[in-house]
């Protein structure tokens, strides 16, 4: 990405700084390009385990008619074990629906803890910079009280001279 724009050769040219900030910038759009990777396997995941997912239901399907077929039994038994492999079926795609929407609602909350995380920190730092403020002004206000003293003190030792 670095030799398409150009921005090697100015971290190379430029000794004032420039070529840390190209190396921040290449580090950024390397670090977004990697979580979209890593993003986009996730979901290629996702998508072979719901896959898998179907496979395993339609394999016990498979199975409990083969059992079915084996058995020779009448119309009304194979209708119920139909009925019954395909309620199993349904249940292991809900089961799969409500294991995603778990994982999907646990990744929102720990991306609301991190938010309130970054909250928290931000409003300890601003917190502390507010503390520094403060005794500043108590050091600069003492000082004055201090100037303040001198000059009372000077002012009367010139009115008693004079």
């Amino acid at each position: 990405a670095l030799a398409e724009t150009g921005d090697e050769d100015e971290s190379d040219s430029d000794g004032d700084g420039k070529g840390d900030a190209a190396e921040n910038k290449s580090s950024r759009s390397l670090r977004k390009m990697l979580a979209s990777q890593a993003k986009e396997i996730e979901e290629l995941h996702e998508k072979v385990e719901e896959a898998l997912r179907t496979i395993s239901i339609k394999s016990i399907q498979m199975t409990q008619l083969q059992r079915v077929a084996e058995l020779g039994t009448s119309a009304e038994t194979n209708d119920m074990l139909s009925e019954y492999a395909e309620k199993v079926a349904e249940l292991e795609m809900e089961k799969g629906d409500l294991m995603k929407e778990t994982k999907k609602q646990a990744e929102a909350q720990k991306a609301v803890i991190a938010a309130k995380d970054e909250e928290i920190t931000r409003i300890q730092e601003e917190l502390l910079k507010s503390r520094r403020i403060v005794e500043q002004l108590e050091q600069e206000k003492e000082n004055l009280c201090d100037e303040m003293s001198g000059l009372s003190a000077a002012y009367n030792s010139l009115e008693q001279e004079f």
